[in-house]
């Protein structure tokens, strides 16, 4: 594809090259909705045709940290350079995942999974970026579980303000880590 995505321009007597350009095939690889997607929730579901800025990866990573509410190549990528033409997202930021929780919270519900949320604020911890979690926690309904065809606890739930939330430690946990003095109150809300 390399060849055909540059195009070279010329002076007016055709002798000098000036520069390259991206050729109007190589923009049309990057703005047209051509490329198939895959919607993780409903894999069966007809793939829609998106552009490769609409579209992540479909690496392990992606997929813990966004689960199924993104979508997804649908097609394997032979080249790195080439996604990058596509303008295909490969990883995902921080910021960019503090973004997306800002999105979710913003709804009614949030239908996901347990591991899923695990992931975001292990993935957000890891990369110092507390800022959002520590006002907000997703609090999964305890009616409303379900197991998908892979066997995912999948739940629905709802963002909270921290100070709306009450913790209940039946297993006591966190009142031996508070009396052993692995951590200390004034801690307490980095635990959570």
């Amino acid at each position: 594809y390399k060849q055909f995505v540059n195009a070279t321009y010329h002076d007016g007597s055709n002798t000098h090259e000036l520069g390259t350009t991206m050729s109007t095939f190589g923009r049309t690889l990057a703005t047209k909705r051509w490329l198939p997607a895959v919607n993780k929730c409903e894999p069966y579901q007809a793939s829609p045709m998106l552009r490769g800025n609409e579209l992540y990866y479909d690496s392990e990573t992606n997929k813990r940290l966004l689960h199924h509410h993104v979508p997804y190549l649908g097609s394997e990528l032979k080249s790195y350079d080439f996604g990058q033409h596509l303008k295909i997202k490969m990883y995902v930021s921080a910021s960019t995942l503090l973004n997306y929780l800002q999105q979710w919270s913003r709804r009614d519900t949030f239908t996901t999974t347990i591991d899923h949320m695990i992931n975001v604020y292990n993935f957000l911890a890891r990369e110092n970026n507390v800022e959002f979690f520590e006002n907000i926690v997703f609090v999964p309904s305890i009616e409303d579980w379900r197991y998908s065809q892979t066997d995912e606890v999948i739940v629905k739930g709802r963002f909270l303000s921290i100070h709306n939330v009450c913790w209940a430690d039946k297993t006591t946990v966190l009142y031996n880590m508070l009396k052993n003095r692995v951590i200390i109150p004034s801690h307490l809300h980095q635990v959570l």
